[in-house]
C-alpha cells in the first residue's frame, strides 16, 4: 500500500471526526459562551496593582476550565514581583493530552490580564460585563484581547472530549497574567523545559485587517523612551519668573518638533537609513489583499490618512518605522499658571524587521541631546530607554501557515488573506528564538476596539473561530504526516 494512499484514508477518517467536533460545538454555544461572559467578568487588570488579586482569580479560572477538559496545568508561580512591588501573576503551562511521538506539538499563547476600564471611559454597556447586542457582537472588557481567543482553545479542546474524537496533536497551551503591563515574568517562564518538544507555536492575539479572515506573519517591533528636562526644585509662578528663566516646557516642544518632518514621518537620517528598500516583488504581495483605507479611516473619525492608495496605507502601518508621542507629564495642572519645575514625555517608535532597538535608541538619544545642545539655558536633559523589542517575521511556507490557511477555508469558507500588522506582540519572537515557527491565526476584527471603550467580539467568530482552531489542529497534523 503506498504511503499517499494511507495518508489521502486517515484525512478522509479525520475530517469525519472534524465535522463531528464541528456539530458539538454548534451544539455547545451557549456553554462557550457563558463561559466567556464568566472570564470577562473578572476584572483583571495588570497595570492597576489594586486589580492583582482579580488577575490571580482569572489565572485560576483559567486553569479550572482546562482541566474540566482534561487538561495537565502547572503554575510557575514564583516568579518576582512587579515594577509596583505586586507579586507577578502565575504563568499557566498545560497539557491537554499525554504526549504522543507520532504527533506533532502545538504550543497556544494568550493572555488572561485585560487592559483598565471604566464607564466613563465611553462604554455603552458595563465594561466587566458580556453584553451580546442584537448586531450580533458580544461587548465586554477582554472579550477580544484576549479572554475570547484564549478560551477558544480549551472550547475546541472540550469539543473534542465531547465528541469523542481525539486530539489530532500534542496540544499545549502558555498563558500569561502580564502581557497589558510588559509580560514580566515570561522571560523565565520560557526557560522551563515545557518547551523542549514544541514543534509550532500560533497565536490569536491579534486582528483581522477588515472583514475578511487573515492569517498573519509579521509584527513591528517597539521602543519605548522618555525624555525629561527639569529646570527647578519647584514650580515658578509665570507671573514673577516668566521671560526670567529657561521653561521646560518650551524647550520640550522644540525636541520633539525636531524629531518628525511636517508630515510627522520620522526625520532622523540614521534611523531612516536603516529601512529595507521595497522590492517590486514586495510591492505585488498587497495586491490581493483585501482592504480600503477610507473604509478603514471612517470607522475611527479619521479625517485624512498619509498616503491615498491601499498599498502606500498598509506599508505605513506595517513596514515603515511610526514615530508616537504619547503624552507630555508636568510637575504641574496644565490650569494652573505656573512654570512646570520638571516635565516629561511619554514616546515610541513601532520598528521594521532591519531595525535594532538599541542602536535605534542611541540615534535618538544622540539626536535630542544633540538638539537640545542648540537650545539656551543649563536646564538637566534626561533620554531613557523604557522598553525595547525588535520586529517579527515569520516564515509563512511553512506547513503551519498551510494548515492556517486550510482551517480559515474549513471554517469560513474563503481563503485568507496574508498579512502583517503593526503592533507588537514581543512573545512572538521569544518563541521564535527557540527555532519554531510561530504563526498568528486572529479570530477578532479590525474594528473590536481592543484596549478601548465597547471592546468586543462577534458571536460569529468566536463560534467560527473554535470550529477554526479545531479544523487547524486536524490540518497540522495531516501536513505533517503528509510531508514526512
Amino acid at each position: 500500500v503506498e504511503l499517499s494512499d494511507l495518508v489521502s484514508f486517515w484525512f478522509r477518517k479525520r475530517m469525519k471526526e472534524v465535522e463531528a467536533v464541528r456539530a458539538v460545538v454548534k451544539r455547545e454555544e451557549p456553554f462557550y459562551i457563558e463561559k466567556l461572559k464568566d472570564a470577562v467578568s473578572i476584572p483583571s487588570v495588570s497595570n492597576e496593582a489594586d486589580k492583582s488579586e482579580f488577575v490571580v482569580k482569572m489565572g485560576h479560572f483559567l486553569a479550572d476550565f482546562a482541566r474540566s477538559v482534561g487538561g495537565s496545568v502547572r503554575s510557575l508561580d514564583d516568579l518576582g514581583v512587579t515594577r509596583d512591588g505586586v507579586v507577578i501573576p502565575p504563568v499557566l503551562l498545560v497539557s491537554f493530552a499525554d504526549f504522543d511521538p507520532k504527533k506533532p506539538t502545538l504550543c497556544c499563547y494568550g493572555h488572561y490580564d485585560v487592559m483598565p476600564a471604566e464607564v466613563e471611559d465611553g462604554w455603552n454597556t458595563p465594561p466587566f460585563e458580556l453584553v451580546l447586542k442584537d448586531d450580533g457582537n458580544m461587548y465586554g472588557r477582554g472579550s477580544t484581547d484576549d479572554k475570547g481567543p484564549l478560551l477558544a482553545w480549551i472550547c475546541a479542546v472540550d469539543a473534542h472530549r465531547k465528541a469523542g474524537v481525539e486530539l489530532p496533536v500534542n496540544l499545549k497551551m502558555v498563558a500569561e497574567g502580564r502581557e497589558e503591563a510588559g509580560s514580566e515574568g515570561m522571560d523565565a517562564a520560557l526557560k522551563d523545559s515545557f518547551f523542549e518538544d514544541v514543534d509550532y507555536f500560533c497565536i490569536s492575539d491579534n486582528y483581522w485587517l477588515a472583514r475578511k479572515p487573515c492569517v498573519t506573519y509579521g509584527l513591528r517591533g517597539f521602543l519605548g523612551l522618555q525624555v525629561k528636562i527639569t529646570g527647578s526644585d519647584v514650580n515658578l509662578h509665570s507671573g514673577i519668573f516668566g521671560g526670567a528663566v529657561y521653561e521646560p516646557m518650551t524647550q520640550m516642544v522644540k525636541l520633539l518638533g525636531s524629531l518628525t518632518n511636517p508630515d510627522g514621518d520620522l526625520e532622523i537620517k540614521e534611523v531612516v537609513d536603516m529601512i529595507d528598500p521595497v522590492t517590486e516583488v514586495e510591492r505585488k504581495t498587497y495586491d490581493p489583499i483585501e482592504f480600503d483605507p477610507k473604509v478603514w479611516a471612517s470607522e475611527y473619525g479619521i479625517s485624512e490618512t498619509k498616503g491615498s492608495s491601499k498599498t502606500d496605507v498598509l506599508m505605513r502601518r506595517w513596514r515603515y518605522p511610526a514615530l508616537s508621542i504619547h503624552g507630555i507629564d508636568t510637575t504641574s495642572s496644565s490650569s494652573a499658571t505656573v512654570i512646570p519645575a520638571s516635565v516629561s514625555a511619554q514616546l515610541s517608535i513601532r520598528l521594521v524587521p532591519s531595525m535594532d532597538p538599541d542602536l535605534v535608541a542611541q540615534h535618538m538619544k544622540k539626536h535630542i541631546e544633540s538638539q537640545y545642545s542648540l537650545l539656551g539655558g543649563k536646564n538637566e536633559l534626561k533620554v531613557t530607554q523604557t522598553f525595547g523589542a525588535s520586529a517579527f517575521l515569520s516564515d509563512f511556507q511553512s506547513i503551519n501557515y498551510e494548515a492556517a490557511k486550510l482551517a480559515v477555508i474549513d471554517a469560513y469558507g474563503v481563503e485568507p488573506d496574508f498579512t502583517r500588522e503593526g503592533g507588537s506582540i514581543p512573545v512572538c519572537l521569544e518563541f521564535q528564538k527557540l527555532g519554531k515557527n510561530v504563526c498568528l491565526l486572529p479570530l477578532g476584527e479590525f474594528d473590536d476596539r481592543a484596549h478601548g471603550p465597547n471592546e468586543k467580539l462577534a458571536k460569529r467568530n468566536y463560534v467560527c473561530g473554535i470550529e477554526m482552531l479545531s479544523c487547524y489542529l486536524h490540518r497540522l497534523a495531516h501536513l505533517q504526516t503528509k510531508n514526512r
